[in-house]
């Protein structure tokens, strides 16, 4: 039955009410696959990110590439700006991983086009993401790094010619973008110092990089001082960046500690002290823990006892020694301290002064065990070996004994008492018997006595449990061989000797002895080549090469 024009009003409106009904889950769909679509594109663009940071800038580019695609963006020589439904912060991080791979890749290429090639796409990959956000820090700093690649780059490949490139005002873009940024100045001062192009801003940027962060002197010094302006220039302008810190109470410990160091960098060693003793100071009022506390009073020690003069060098003595207490008392890890105030008193010559040093720390500080170690040491160097004996036959903590026994089979060494030495080295390796030096020592001992079976398992072991293989090892078990009459075994393991060092000439003289004790004289000639060879300048080894060639 036809109902006429109401029958179509009313179906009009029951399809119109079915599309409104499907409109919100149409609207979700695309929504969703529009996430889909942005999580998978980023995903890709991750993996490119991934595998750049590991190296691998093909397998890199192939995802970034992806990543383009994915995100419809086209490359017709340049990158071009992205469809307007890609978030501008995902091209942006596109853009910028593209061209941190370029740039990465052209430090490492070899080939004088592919640098080129490389440096362009970073640098127009770094504008494009500039050009979606002027402010973005990350594409300014490598558009910089890559316009200073690309000045050093055009002044190598074009000698003599007007440079294109520039990244002097790149860098300034950046320094205004992060003032106060660590990264942003140490970029810009390291362009300078290797363009040579602005020494008076080069100054200014070093003051003010030791004014924001007074960490950074080791740094500095370590860049700067080879220069020929670091005294007149350089050095007085870091000078004066820590002295600003500390008037800004910008930690001013590690400005005056600074201070110090480039104090003792000009030998004035009373500075040197006297700024560290101000570092120390403001250490000593903050109530968080310092681990460098004990590295400092050790270091001041150290500064003491460099002094000049009769009457201050005795007065330094006293102050290192109340230094080096101080150490001592502000260290959890007290073996370490020991053995590194060991070393400074060793340097400045000062034995007995550490002997005095150690019987004082014993009155009122539990050291361990291996301060008779040290002890024993200075003792030697004094020429007191039995009181070197003495102490070392006191050590009775096992974290020490093995080096205890270890020092006394030296001892025993030095006398040539080889039973002694046997005993030592024998002990330590009961008490250590991963470590490969016991063992090594243990075959020194046996073969002096002629104890050849006995030496070449003791070395056996050495070889058995050393870390990674040491052609020494195999060499004195090579003359282990020789000494019993084994020329045919001592080859062997000169040859493995030269498998593992094979610029060694001595290696090819003995494999040459070898040869010739076995009556191959002309494998022994081979040999002897190849050691005056290695060493041209050696006249024993061609005196040797002209009687086996006779």
């Amino acid at each position: 039955m036809d109902n006429g024009p109401c029958s179509t009003f009313y179906l009009f409106i029951d399809m119109s009410s079915l599309k409104l009904a499907f409109f919100p889950l149409i609207a979700l769909l695309a929504l969703t696959l529009f996430f889909v679509w942005l999580a998978v594109a980023r995903l890709t663009c991750q993996q490119g990110v991934a595998l750049s940071e590991r190296n691998d800038w093909s397998a890199a580019r192939t995802f970034l590439i992806q990543a383009k695609a994915d995100y419809g963006i086209l490359d017709k020589g340049e990158m071009n700006t992205a469809p307007w439904y890609v978030p501008a912060i995902d091209s942006r991080r596109l853009y910028i991983a593209v061209g941190e791979n370029y740039l990465d890749e052209a430090l490492t290429a070899s080939e004088t086009a592919k640098v080129f090639t490389a440096l362009k796409k970073a640098e127009s990959s770094f504008r494009a993401a500039l050009g979606l956000q002027p402010l973005d820090v990350s594409a300014q700093t490598g558009l910089a790094r890559a316009v200073a690649a690309l000045q050093r780059f055009f002044a190598w490949y074009k000698p003599g010619q007007d440079n294109l490139y520039q990244a002097a005002p790149e860098f300034e873009k950046l320094l205004r973008l992060r003032p106060n940024g660590i990264e942003a100045h140490m970029l810009f001062i390291r362009y300078l110092r290797g363009t040579g192009q602005d020494d008076t801003r080069l100054a200014e940027l070093v003051g003010r990089l030791a004014a924001i962060q007074p960490q950074t002197v080791d740094t500095l010094k370590d860049d700067l001082s080879a220069r020929r302006d670091w005294r007149s220039r350089l050095e007085p302008a870091l000078v004066r960046g820590l002295r600003a810190a500390i008037a800004e109470n910008n930690n001013p410990a590690a400005a005056y500690r600074g201070l110090s160091q480039l104090a003792e960098g000009r030998g004035d060693m009373a500075a040197a002290a006297d700024e560290l003793s101000r570092a120390l100071a403001f250490d000593l009022t903050d109530s968080a823990v310092k681990p460098s506390l004990s590295w400092d009073y050790s270091r001041l020690a150290g500064l003491y006892l460099r002094q000049n003069g009769a009457a201050a060098i005795q007065r330094a003595e006293q102050a290192a020694s109340q230094a080096a207490m101080k150490a001592l008392r502000s260290d959890a890890d007290l073996d370490k301290t020991l053995r590194g105030l060991w070393w400074i008193y060793k340097e400045n010559h000062q034995f007995r002064s550490f002997l005095n040093l150690l019987a004082e720390a014993e009155k009122s500080i539990r050291l361990p065990d291996s301060f008779r170690i040290v002890q024993a040491a200075c003792l030697i160097e004094i020429g007191n070996t039995a009181a070197a004996q003495s102490s070392l036959l006191l050590v009775k903590d096992p974290s020490y004994q093995a080096e205890a026994l270890r020092s006394l089979a030296e001892l025993a060494r030095r006398d040539k008492n080889w039973d002694a030495m046997e005993l030592a080295a024998q002990r330590a390796t009961v008490i250590e018997p991963k470590n490969s030096d016991n063992f090594y020592l243990f075959a020194q001992a046996l073969r002096p006595q002629k104890k050849y079976r006995q030496a070449v398992v003791a070395i056996n072991n050495a070889i058995a449990v050393a870390a990674k293989e040491d052609p020494w090892l195999y060499s004195f078990r090579a003359w282990t061989h020789w000494d019993d009459n084994k020329f045919e075994a001592a080859r062997a393991d000169w040859m493995k000797a030269i498998q593992l060092l094979p610029d060694n000439a001595y290696f090819y003289q003995w494999l040459g002895m070898a040869y010739e004790q076995e009556g191959d004289k002309l494998q022994a000639v081979t040999a002897m080549k190849k050691a005056v060879a290695l060493a041209p300048g050696n006249a024993d080894f061609f005196k040797k090469l002209e009687e086996l060639e006779k």
